[in-house]
């Protein structure tokens, strides 16, 4: 089996988690645009058809709101991700000078 290497970096999470909240921003966006024009065609259209599709889009509603949900928590793992690898790299960081400092008498 090929072994895989997945290299990644502070500024490739940070982004990442932007892209991500973005189009969080523009999924929030598309589903107002839906609830609009859905709201404003109940003003005309009644009847059995009418009251199932309100239903649909009830559970349509829902399901959005779950996806949202996910995709908040990603984003919100790949913000730890990027602050946790931060951290480690100033700590390796920190210690290489430090072993560099004694290894030069300092």
């Amino acid at each position: 089996m090929a072994e895989v290497n997945i290299l990644v970096d502070h500024a490739s999470l940070a982004k990442g988690s932007a892209d991500m909240r973005d189009a969080i921003e523009r999924v929030k966006g598309q589903l107002a645009k839906i609830r609009g024009d859905v709201s404003a065609s109940q003003a005309f259209w009644a009847g059995p058809a009418s009251g199932a599709f309100t239903v649909l889009m009830g559970e349509f509603d829902g399901k959005a709101n779950k996806l949202q949900s996910v995709l908040d928590t990603i984003a919100n793992l790949v913000d730890k991700s990027s602050a946790n690898h931060q951290a480690n790299e100033d700590e390796q960081k920190h210690n290489a000078n430090s072993l560099l400092s004694v290894l030069h008498g300092g």
